[in-house]
């Protein structure tokens, strides 16, 4: 237990160790949560075409050249799901009952009327807890509707517009961004924290002369170990306080089920580190290391913005890291509370990581 004290005391003075792993994710969540605090400019809405008419699918496309509307199609289910999410201000339904219009037959000499269809009400569920957005958002369908009415049928009223509240989660940029600067502080602490630490202690000879000492080496190690997750639990206390009560974020996960993920990633980028330490010869060479494994994760491990984001030939590289499981899996426990079920994939994933770690690092440790 002294031990185990006196290596959390070096941990916490350890100011290189405690700027990468607690303060330079809160300053990166300060600085995009007050980029992304205001409003959008555009409004991410959902689209359900049931009808399998022109008219519908020109709707469609003319919806998706208003300028304000950022329309996706991904399923009915898939739809609303994000907007229970709170991923869509919106959900537009085009029933199968929008039909084309009759063509109309034109008599010589004679006025042609616009031909009659019935009425038909298009539905729009939209996010009772962004209803200041989804009333915009009504407001310029509504109008496009008036304006599609009269182009398409010479009828006012052939389309209408129906309201309906849909219970959803009120998720902003930042109960995004939260997760991931979680996971890249566990990484950062991880990585570079056990990494100097190691390569420090072995370039000062205290490996070697811990072998002469009546401490187990197993027991130095686990205890490196509890400092490190220690240090990971409570800078991840400290980032989820200042993301909720200061810039709003949402925990609807259980806290248990937080804690078991949160432990299980920090061992993985531990082992990391204790890979990083057994290939790097000196304290000179193991930051650079370290920095090459970190920093491309930290930009492709869907941190700051989502894998689909980015460049399609970028993708399969971004889903290979260990720290885009991580990121997802905290992100679905924190914002959506879903179990440790739900993650397996992530889990497994950063399991098989785990383990692929831990096999280089048993091969290829160094106590001198």
């Amino acid at each position: 237990m002294k031990y185990l004290l006196a290596n959390i005391k070096m941990t916490l003075r350890n100011k290189q160790v405690l700027f990468w792993s607690v303060f330079f994710p809160i300053f990166m969540m300060g600085l995009f949560g007050a980029m992304f605090q205001g409003g959008d400019r555009t409004y991410d809405i959902g689209m359900v075409n049931k009808s399998k008419s022109e008219t519908a699918a020109k709707m469609v496309e003319a919806l998706k050249k208003v300028e304000v509307l950022k329309i996706s199609e991904d399923g009915e289910e898939s739809e609303q799901a994000s907007l229970e999410k709170g991923e869509r201000i919106a959900v537009i339904e085009i029933p199968e009952t929008l039909v084309d219009p009759p063509k109309q037959v034109k008599a010589l000499g004679v006025p042609t009327t616009p031909a009659k269809i019935t009425p038909t009400a298009i539905d729009i569920l939209f996010n009772e807890n962004k209803a200041q957005d989804a009333e915009i958002v009504a407001t310029v369908v509504n109008q496009f509707i008036g304006k599609f009415n009269q182009q398409m049928t010479g009828q006012p009223e052939t389309l209408t517009l129906t309201k309906e509240a849909y219970k959803s989660k009120d998720l902003k940029y930042i109960d995004f961004l939260l997760p991931g600067l979680i996971a890249m502080s566990l990484m950062m602490g991880g990585v570079v924290g056990i990494a100097n630490g190691i390569t420090t202690l072995r370039e000062r000879g205290v490996l070697k002369r811990l072998l002469a000492t009546p401490i187990n080496p197993v027991n130095f190690f686990i205890v490196q170990v509890i400092t490190r997750l220690l240090v990971a639990i409570m800078q991840a206390i400290i980032m989820v306080a200042v993301g909720v009560l200061a810039f709003g974020a949402h925990f609807y996960g259980s806290i248990l089920t937080f804690a078991i993920v949160l432990t299980f990633g920090a061992t993985v980028f531990l082992i990391f580190g204790l890979v990083m330490s057994s290939l790097a010869k000196n304290v000179d060479t193991v930051e650079p290391m370290t920095r090459a494994v970190t920093m491309p994760m930290m930009f492709l491990g869907g941190v700051f913005f989502p894998i689909e984001a980015m460049p399609t030939w970028l993708q399969p590289v971004s889903r290979a890291l260990p720290l885009s499981y991580m990121s997802d899996a905290l992100r679905k426990v924190i914002s959506e509370g879903v179990s440790l079920y739900t993650i397996r994939i992530d889990l497994l994933v950063l399991l098989v990581w785990g383990i692929a770690g831990f096999l280089i690092a048993a091969r290829t440790f160094k106590w001198e």
